[in-house]
């Protein structure tokens, strides 16, 4: 069954009301839900406390208090509906009311308008018949009440006062009946406030029991069988209150509704390993999820195999920014990844930060907003991702890379005129050469294109393609050659060998002068020498054999001799005024090119302790022996063979000068209606333009 309905939740409120009042309005027995039923299924439960054996309560007590209080109720029009309806027939079983469900006790809710209730409590006598487990009455004629008597009970009803101990005193039934008000009026008591009313509910009855049993008798009339048989269920159901039935249901019915209690998520804050390998572009300090999106937080101490994961307290609103902030972020640095790696467009994945970055600024607004920028410069990459928008006429716009790719120019260069400028497109959308685009746009074969580029670009095997002269032809020039000629070794067969010969001797011709021992200036203690040079040259002052150790992590030599001789002892010794320093101790201090700090004492201070000032004699005399040493070396590698000056000189050239510096030549380049006043003059006004598109730039 579907419901439609319209106006939101407001109609949705208002069609349910109307359904409800018309449900109960047809099928709810008023008379019934007022006490009808309780009274009887009171009595039941006094009589099987009394018999011990509990027999099965049928439906018959009810049928029979309904036909007993029948000769009460006036005669009803034929086409009014009247106030109990035929219920259906059960096997077995007690009817609950909504009361004992919330274990409040019978007699609090019993309503004050039922003229039924008060004619038999005023028929009531001083003797109680005895409870009976099951109470069946022949019906009888219906006959009309007197009108005095009526009127009497209307009058009790009317001068008795509401009682103060009745929770549902302050009730107005007219304006909030029970359908609109009631439930939510005891799903708004607390366990506590429920278990409290049971407590004065129970305290009231007992109150009215005794009350009861002080009422005098009445005069008996034709009707005091019936009255009797009728007023048994209201006269047996106080005991029965005593006994608290009801806080029992209300216990055991719904334990869970009252034990359950909201409880806190406490968020786990302590530092775990990262789920998985982190990506490209996440660093120190980068925004992350955990698995399952469940958390935010910052990577630390990452390594190639993993990482550390730190969650943050975040909850909430800011929680949800964060984690949208990070599907952002992802989704356009692997846009770019993937673009500048391929250069080729990536749709789909376009179409992804688009929708990242609509749904960011639709629900917390731009990315360079105040309340935003705090947040994106949490994270470590958050100065990148505040370039995705930029300012246009007072307001923020998307970035480039929203509509088309960025790391490559997509623009076609159909016709173009020459190889040259088939080179520069190449160049400019690709970044290398790349011969299939250039014989695209030529209509040229790659052997014309090679040879009209002879020259300008060369086969390099190291990286299975050509690059232009500007780009090869740089950097260690030396270290590429000898490379080539191992590759050219390993591949004697290969059919480029032609095209890697020319390129091998294009590097020859471009290495640096090489540079004589006669020009060289051989400093003592450089990184760049072996130590062992330094240890041949120190065995040899010192008549001993000597070993020189470097630490490239901690910059530092460290030295040890066979055993000392008297020029470490005596002639390159140097007395201080608190220690002495041999040949040994000068040596490191040569190496390093640095001094001791030497001290001595002019006196004593009040305390006793020597006043300290630096001893410039000891200072001077330590210095000129380390001179002594540093200016021997030089002397020491003139007298050296010629195989050894030659070595070392090819060890400097293949350090020092190896390095070439990229000639960026645009003499090919044209710019037609270009100004280039205020330019350079000479080439250097094409070159500064073909360096940015060699570049990448």
């Amino acid at each position: 069954m579907v419901y439609l309905h319209e106006g939101k939740a407001a109609g949705i409120a208002g069609d349910l009301r109307r359904m409800l009042d018309e449900d109960f309005h047809y099928r709810l027995a008023m008379r019934l839900y007022s006490g009808s039923i309780r009274q009887a299924g009171t009595e039941e439960k006094v009589a099987v406390q009394n018999k011990v054996e509990r027999p099965a309560i049928k439906l018959e007590t009810v049928s029979s208090a309904q036909t007993v209080e029948t000769p009460t109720e006036k005669p009803q029009p034929a086409d009014e509906k009247p106030e109990i309806e035929p219920r259906p027939q059960y096997s077995a079983g007690v009817q609950l009311t909504l009361l004992d469900l919330w274990g409040m006790t019978e007699e609090v809710s019993q309503p004050k308008t039922s003229k039924k209730k008060k004619t038999v409590k005023k028929a009531v006598t001083a003797k109680s018949t005895p409870p009976k487990p099951k109470v069946t009455v022949t019906p009888t004629a219906p006959t009309a009440k007197p009108a005095m008597e009526n009127k009497e009970v209307k009058a009790e009803n009317t001068a008795k006062p509401a009682d103060p101990d009745d929770i549902y005193a302050t009730l107005d039934w007219d304006t909030n009946p029970p359908i609109n008000g009631f439930y939510e009026m005891m799903m708004g008591l607390t366990p506590e406030r429920r278990k409290e009313l049971r407590e004065l509910a129970r305290q009231h009855n007992e109150k009215q029991v005794a009350e009861k049993t002080e009422v005098k008798a009445v005069p008996e009339t034709s009707r005091e069988q019936p009255r009797q048989e009728e007023t048994q269920p209201e006269a047996v159901a106080a005991p029965a209150v005593t006994d608290t039935p009801s806080e029992a249901v209300g216990t055991f019915l719904f334990p869970d509704i009252e034990a359950e209690k909201p409880k806190e998520e406490v968020v786990d804050l302590s530092p775990r390993a990262y789920h998985r390998t982190p990506e490209m572009h996440l660093r120190e300090g980068s925004l992350v999820a955990d698995r399952g999106r469940h958390n935010i937080g910052y990577l630390k101490d990452i390594t190639p195999y993993g990482a550390t994961f730190q969650p943050l307290d975040l909850k909430g609103y800011q929680k949800e920014k964060a984690l949208l902030y990070v599907s952002l972020r992802d989704a356009y640095e692997r846009l770019y990844r993937y673009e500048s790696l391929r250069r080729e467009a990536n749709v789909p994945w376009r179409e992804h930060l688009n929708t990242c970055y609509d749904e960011f600024v639709m629900r917390y607004g731009n990315l360079n907003a105040k309340q935003n920028v705090k947040l994106v410069m949490m994270d470590a990459g958050g100065r990148d991702i505040l370039s995705l928008e930029r300012m246009e006429n007072g307001k923020f716009v998307k970035a480039d890379i929203f509509e088309h790719p960025v790391s490559f120019a997509v623009e076609s260069h159909a016709n173009v005129g020459s190889p040259e400028e088939a080179l520069s497109a190449s160049l400019n959308k690709y970044g290398t050469v790349n011969l299939d685009y250039m014989r695209e746009i030529t209509d040229s074969t790659a052997e014309d294109l090679l040879t009209a580029l002879q020259g300008r670009i060369y086969y390099n095997p190291l990286v299975t393609g050509y690059e232009i002269k500007d780009r090869f032809i740089a950097g260690n020039v030396i270290e590429k050659a000898e490379r080539i000629e191992a590759w050219m070794g390993d591949n004697p067969e290969n059919e480029r060998m032609p095209e890697v010969k020319q390129a091998l001797e294009a590097l020859k011709d471009a290495e640096p002068q090489r540079i004589a021992f006669e020009d060289l200036d051989f400093n003592f203690g450089e990184r760049w020498i072996p130590t062992g040079v330094y240890a041949a040259y120190m065995s040899r002052l010192f008549d001993t054999e000597v070993k020189i150790a470097y630490s490239a992590s901690m910059d530092e030599f460290s030295v040890v001799c066979g055993y000392r001789t008297m020029k470490i002892t005596d002639e390159f010794l140097v007395k201080g005024y608190y220690r002495n320093y041999d040949g040994m101790h000068l040596l490191k201090h040569a190496l390093h090119n640095t001094c001791p700090d030497m001290m001595k004492s002019i006196g004593k201070d009040e305390h006793g302790n020597d006043i300290k000032m630096r001893d410039s004699e000891g200072i001077q005399l330590a210095n000129a022996k380390i001179d002594e040493i540093r200016n021997g070396f030089s002397e020491w590698l003139e007298e050296q063979s010629p195989q050894f000056k030659e070595r070392l000189v090819t060890m400097y050239n293949r350090k020092f000068n190896c390095f070439v510096r990229p000639r960026y030549d645009g003499s090919h380049q044209t710019f037609p209606d270009l100004n280039l006043k205020g330019w350079q003059a000479g080439v250097s006004r094409a070159s500064i333009p073909h360096r940015w598109i060699a570049s990448g730039c």
